[in-house]
């Protein structure tokens, strides 16, 4: 992963600003069917994309879809994309949403890729505050343990803000 994004040309960043382009959100819609998956409702949007509540047929359960919009990273190889979800299958720790699947859908005639993870029900982003009876020493000790756990790994997080915690 290092290797892959050294150099300018492999800049992750979303400019701020008014060279920042805007796009409309994907079009997405509930009952829309993704392989095995059914989309239940969006739960989540940001610069990397939609995050979407989803019915898996076999074996039956919900889990959450991630669709990395990548109209925003243009530079950015859908392979290389699905190469990160299948190395962040390696993660098992209590704090990191496990990976489930990945692959491709067409939106639009684009491919878009997509993270299939498992949902974790009622979570909160740090934007939202601190879990009720939390401390923030207690809430960022949990986070460096399941950042350390990923860095063992080999995986960064790139994104790293309270909305993303």
């Amino acid at each position: 992963m290092i290797d892959f994004m050294s150099g300018s040309e492999h800049d992750l960043t979303v400019p701020a600003g008014p060279e920042y382009r805007s796009f409309r959100p994907l079009t997405l819609r509930p009952g829309n069917q993704v392989g095995e998956f059914q989309l239940v409702r969006e739960i989540g949007r940001g610069g990397f994309g939609e995050v979407w509540v989803v019915n898996q047929t076999t074996p039956q359960r919900q889990l959450a879809m991630k669709f990395i919009d990548t109209r925003h990273f243009e530079k950015i190889p859908t392979d290389w994309i699905l190469r990160e979800a299948q190395t962040l299958t390696k993660l098992d720790h209590p704090g990191i949403a496990k990976v489930i699947t990945a692959g491709t859908h067409s939106v639009d005639g684009q491919d878009v890729p997509w993270v299939c993870m498992e949902l974790i029900e009622e979570a909160r982003t740090f934007d939202d505050g601190l879990p009720s009876g939390q401390s923030g020493v207690k809430c960022c000790i949990k986070l460096i343990e399941a950042l350390t756990h990923a860095h063992e790994r080999g995986v960064l997080h790139l994104d790293l803000k309270p909305s993303n915690i």
